[in-house]
């Protein structure tokens, strides 16, 4: 521990160990060269050495090898033993021949006997007559076979001639000790030599600009006197400019931020530091201080925040761990920290900015924004919009608006009293009141139910708290309703239904012409043209809400008229049809253009009288239905998908939808299940039938009874009070979501 805290400078950096220092480095790097320099010089001279001696003696026994052979040849022709010994004991004076012999040798040159031999040590066996002299070099020997020839060149015997290298080996033994030494003097003398300069020439006076360099990192006045030409000294003039440079520069960023501390002090928002743990720095803009109080020692921003907004505290720091984790992509998990604190009646709004380093999230910048003013304002611009449309939708076409008014009535009063756990039918009624809120452009009511539809998805239940969310956004749409009807000056005589039901009752009694009757009973029926016309206007302005295509929604002319009581249910879930056309079935204009299709999207709508059945069709020239995506889906909902036919079952099955991920307009897999199980309760059914890349047909088989009026079966115009999830559950227990979304 001593000696961790000796090597720690006086601004805590931790000094270099010696082994790194240039004068190490240049003299390990001179040490190893002189080191493989001598070993080579070694290596070279001890070989050239040992070559030379073991040249010459291999010419030497060469020599008398041949010179054997030559004396030997009279003696094995004429047979004369005598004369051979004699010839070897001449041989064997030659101290340095450790074995000699000769062999006989049959007319193929194979050894057939040994005719005389001299040994001294080791015997080398022959079995064969060499056509010249053969020389080997053993470590210890060297052995040399030579052929025996007569006068007339022929091959008569072999001799076999073993030279010691005793003598050769000490010798080469004292070259290499002579060698050696002699390198490691001269090598030992380049050394120091080098090793001199080096710390003359370039230790030393880096050692000074290391000295003069740590004074410049601790703010102190320096003198570099390095005054040599070289690369040192274009070192030392770039250190004394860049100590120079750090002056100004320390003095202009005190500059800045005195005037960025003004700044912080005196802008409109907060700003707060936080490292990887979650801590507050300390430096921050005044205004945190003034809305959430002083800051106290070194606190996380959740527990500087907890007495204030307990959840937020509570979600702030489960989604912190994630960021520090590191796990998931760091701007999803920025993107899951609660973005809003609230204090009193006050609400302030977070974004977090991410500080990076070497890759890694190294700090996280915090800015704070009082938006309550904001909120207030977006809310009552909101409630302006809401109240312009509801007048123009009044003014448009005031049946249509009535029967969607008591239909999302009727529901968010079933909503409001739901005691029931079925989430299917309880995320399909948020759905639908979503939808047809966001038509009718009820922007309060359509936002709340998409927060709330999320929140379905990751609870198990409707909770009180959303209820009641629900139900006072609903009271404020009530009360505008109620304000506009009441103020309404319209040129038109109203009668009360139960005078108008009299009267055609009176009218029935007299016996009043049929026709005349019809035509009557039609004054409360409502012209498809203006149903479509309305439908028209939903398409429009939902496809440039989404930057689709600009739409050409046409229709054949009819003179069609439709009970509006009996259609009301039905133009309810209609809106999911009108939504999944337009979101899935109108294309971008890129991409429209990219299929050679003409800019403009076309979708057309169509009712006819088609014998006991009414039809209302839907036809888009969009890119028709993504059937491998729907398989796929398929089969992992565990849903039959091996025909086209279990496809369009799929397509209705809930829970299964082609989008990867739910938008406010689709995706949830909810979509046409509502409406085709209004539909079958109605009596009629859906059918899809699509050309791949050239658009979807939509069509809606409802019965021909659909047209007349059957007051004995005519629902009221809106649900009572008292009414109970129960009721829309046996209603929509049938209901199942599909058709793309």
């Amino acid at each position: 521990m001593v000696a961790r805290q000796r090597q720690v400078g006086s601004r805590g950096r931790v000094k270099a160990p010696r082994i790194t220092s240039v004068a190490a480095k240049l003299a390990g790097a001179t040490v190893a060269l002189i080191a493989m320099a001598t070993v080579g010089i070694y290596l070279r001279l001890s070989e050239y050495q040992r070559e030379g001696l073991l040249h010459a003696k291999e010419l030497s026994a060469t020599a008398v090898t041949r010179l054997f052979a030559d004396t030997s040849a009279a003696a094995v022709v004429f047979e004369d033993p005598s004369d051979l010994k004699e010839t070897l004991e001449k041989l064997g004076r030659n101290e340095e021949v450790a074995y000699a012999a000769v062999w006989a040798v049959d007319e193929a040159g194979l050894v057939t006997g040994r005719l005389a031999e001299l040994r001294r040590g080791q015997p080398e066996i022959v079995h064969a007559a060499p056509s010249t002299i053969v020389l080997r070099r053993d470590p210890d020997r060297i052995v040399v076979l030579a052929p025996v020839r007569d006068v007339k060149n022929k091959l008569v015997a072999v001799t076999a001639t073993v030279f010691s290298l005793a003598h050769e080996n000490a010798a080469i033994a004292r070259l290499e000790r002579t060698a050696l030494l002699t390198s490691i003097g001269v090598a030992t003398g380049l050394m120091i030599l080098l090793l001199a300069m080096a710390r003359l020439v370039v230790v030393g006076p880096l050692a000074k600009l290391v000295s003069a360099a740590k004074r410049v990192g601790e703010g102190r006045d320096v003198e570099i006197d390095v005054s040599s030409h070289d690369e040192v000294g274009q070192l030392a003039g770039a250190l004394r400019a860049m100590a120079v440079a750090i002056q100004v520069r320390e003095e202009r960023i005190n500059t800045r931020n005195h005037d960025m501390r003004l700044v912080l002090d005196n802008v409109g928002q907060g700003f707060i530091t936080l490292d990887r743990s979650g801590a507050m720095s300390e430096e921050r803009s005044r205004v945190v201080d003034d809305w959430f109080g002083p800051v106290e020692g070194v606190p996380t921003l959740w527990d500087y925040l907890r007495r204030l907004d307990g959840p937020f505290a509570d979600n702030f720091e489960v989604g912190w761990s994630a960021v520090v984790d590191g796990i998931l992509p760091l701007e999803l998990c920025l993107d899951q920290l609660p973005s809003a604190v609230h204090k009193d009646e006050r609400t302030y709004q977070l974004h977090y900015r991410p500080i990076m380093k070497n890759d890694r999230l190294d700090k996280t910048v915090v800015v704070i924004t009082d938006i309550t003013n904001q909120l207030a304002r977006e809310r009552s611009e909101q409630r302006q919009r809401e109240t312009m449309s509801i007048y123009r939708r009044l003014l448009a076409d005031r049946p249509a608006f009535e029967e969607f008014f008591s239909e999302a009535g009727s529901t968010v009063s079933a909503l409001a009293c739901a005691t029931e756990s079925d989430l299917s039918i309880v995320r399909r009624q948020v759905h639908t009141l979503k939808g047809n809120c966001g038509l009718f452009g009820l922007e309060s009511v359509a936002e709340l139910c998409h927060e709330i539809e999320n929140h379905i998805d990751d609870s198990a239940a409707l909770s009180p708290e959303n209820r009641a969310r629900l139900t006072a956004a609903w009271g404020g749409i009530v009360d505008t309703y109620a304000a506009l009807t009441e103020a309404g000056n319209e040129d038109a005589i109203r009668v009360a239904r139960k005078d108008y039901e009299a009267m055609l009752a009176a009218l029935r009694r007299q016996g009043a012409p049929a026709a005349f009757l019809t035509e009557m009973e039609a004054w409360e029926f409502e012209p498809v043209v203006k149903r479509f016309a309305l439908l028209r206007e939903q398409i429009e302005r939902l496809a440039l809400r989404l930057g689709k295509a600009e739409v050409d929604v046409t229709w054949r002319p009819t003179e069609l008229r439709l009970p509006p009581r009996k259609w009301a249910s039905f133009w309810a879930v209609f809106a999911h049809v009108v939504r999944n056309t337009v979101d899935h079935g109108v294309e971008m204009v890129a991409a429209r253009l990219g299929a050679g299709k003409s800019p403009r999207a076309s979708i057309h709508l169509d009712i006819s009288r088609e014998g006991q059945h009414v039809v209302i069709s839907v036809a888009d020239d969009g890119p028709g239905v993504d059937w491998k995506s729907i398989a796929a889906k398929a089969r992992a909902c565990g849903l039959p998908s091996d025909s086209r036919q279990d496809l369009q079952a799929a397509l209705f099955a809930g829970g299964l939808s082609s989008r990867a991920t739910p938008s406010a307009t689709s995706g949830r897999g909810v979509g046409l299940g509502a409406a085709q199980a209004v539909v079958r309760e109605l009596g009629g059914r859906l059918e899809l039938t699509d050309n791949e890349g050239t658009g979807t047909l939509l069509r809606c088989w409802l019965p021909s009874s659909m047209l007349t009026l059957d007051r004995a079966s005519e629902p009221p115009v809106a649900l009572p009070a008292s009414s109970t999830l129960g009721a829309e559950t046996e209603k929509l227990r049938a209901a199942q979501a599909g058709f793309r979304d």
